[in-house]
């Protein structure tokens, strides 16, 4: 693959959220065992990343982003 920017698909549980200013939180949505979290890149983009029940993210937070997980997938676009 070329060198550039590039699109990977990720699972949202292979993503860490952590403090930082990677991203605004725009939703939380629990589920009883874990919650997914809706966080709002600087660059405009959107990312999902399910964390644990006891989320301690809210709405408006700065977030920053971290992939914990054993590999991605690149995509052409």
């Amino acid at each position: 693959m070329a060198a550039g920017p590039a699109e990977l698909l990720v699972r949202p549980e292979d993503l860490r959220l952590t403090e930082g200013s990677m991203g605004t939180v725009e939703l939380v949505e629990y589920y009883g065992h874990d919650a997914m979290v809706r966080v709002l890149l600087e660059d405009g983009s959107t990312i999902h990343a399910r964390t644990g029940s006891d989320v301690r993210w809210q709405r408006g937070d700065r977030v920053g982003v971290t992939y914990v997980g054993p590999g991605a997938v690149p995509l052409r676009v």
